[in-house]
């Protein structure tokens, strides 16, 4: 009997410490922070525990550009490539360049940088009719690219 009680006793501590030390949850996402699905910032303060660099260990690039697409709209197919236009301008072009994974590279063009990540290459640049833009591989199909022009 009085190992059992002791037993119990024991569980019981290791169990109220547990219960008041645990944070409780407020929500669950179904994708990792900052991919693109759930702003890392809340009542306009900025998360901190979060940095550009985990995204490229917690997301894939698809996942990313997906995201990016989904905020823009599709002007047209050219049967080759899937143009979309988005706004925000150069800072929106910037910001989503930032998001996708890998190290900026320039190529020596004029404001041409890449980024490459398995296999794959997001460009930042600026469009024939001088809009900034984005240009990557489109995910379901590798006949086609997806260009987002930021207006």
């Amino acid at each position: 009997m009085k190992k059992s009680f002791g037993k119990f006793i024991f569980i019981f501590v290791l169990g109220f410490f547990a219960f008041f030390n645990a944070k409780p949850v407020s929500e669950v996402l179904a994708s990792p922070p900052v991919c693109g699905i759930k702003s890392t910032e809340v009542n306009g303060i900025s998360d901190t525990r979060y940095h550009i660099d985990d995204i490229t260990i917690q997301c894939n690039p698809t996942q990313i550009w997906g995201s990016i697409k989904s905020t823009a709209r599709l002007t047209n197919d050219t049967g080759r490539v899937y143009n979309y236009e988005k706004s925000g301008g150069i800072r929106q072009r910037n910001a989503d360049f930032d998001r996708m994974p890998g190290k900026p590279q320039s190529t020596g063009d004029s404001g041409v940088i890449l980024k490459k990540y398995n296999g794959k290459t997001v460009t930042s640049y600026t469009s024939k009719d001088n809009y900034p833009s984005l240009r990557y591989p489109t995910p379901n199909n590798s006949n086609y690219t997806d260009k987002v022009r930021y207006k």
